[in-house]
């Protein structure tokens, strides 16, 4: 197993947790919106960060995949996925 790999579960758990999670999913377009807004916040709060760590470091700051990768690993445990 690979580091950071989840063990393989039986078919009836891994049946189990989706429908756990599907249970979880938002459909009320007022609470989708509310959501994006506050994830949106949260991701300018981490650009203005990250910015402000390269103002303060002399470096240049540099817009690379990895930070919007890293971007989108902030958005999605703001949604607790």
């Amino acid at each position: 197993m690979a580091p950071g790999e989840e063990p393989k579960r039986p078919a009836k758990e891994r049946e189990s947790h989706l429908l756990e999670q599907s249970e979880n999913i938002v459909t009320d377009p007022d609470e989708i919106a509310r959501i994006e807004v506050e994830n949106g916040f949260v991701q300018f709060d981490a650009v203005t960060r990250l910015i402000q760590d390269g103002l303060d470091s002399e470096k240049r700051f540099r817009l690379r995949p990895a930070t919007i990768m890293e971007l989108n690993r902030v958005e999605a445990a703001g949604r607790g996925a």
